[in-house]
């Protein structure tokens, strides 16, 4: 398993993320993964079938309100550039896995 930052800037508004450290086989493997996450286990991935970004639990789409897109992160994984920063060792070369996320919080 190899290491990556993800990084993208069409969705970089307040409450977005812009960058992201992932586990992942491949880099087309690593752009799917979306930055949301609980405790580094993934919560959303890129659905190719659906050309959207869904939740890995059942499959209903995430970034979508009332059929309006909520820009917290890339369009798509084409929009996303992947930098291989390393190789993942045991107990993390286990399966894909968001490590740390930059999340820019809105100001109120």
């Amino acid at each position: 398993m190899n290491v990556y930052l993800l990084e993208q800037d069409s969705g970089d508004e307040y409450e977005s993320y812009d960058s992201c450290v992932v586990i992942a086989e491949s880099e087309r493997e690593a752009k799917k993964i979306h930055p949301k996450n609980t405790e580094g286990v993934i919560d959303v991935i890129w659905d190719d079938e659906k050309l959207a970004w869904v939740y890995l639990e059942d499959g209903l789409p995430y970034n979508h309100y009332n059929g309006v897109f909520l820009a917290n992160w890339a369009r798509e994984p084409d929009d996303v550039t992947a930098t291989l920063i390393g190789s993942a060792s045991p107990p993390f070369d286990s399966g894909r896995q968001v490590i740390c996320t930059s999340y820019n919080a809105k100001w109120y």
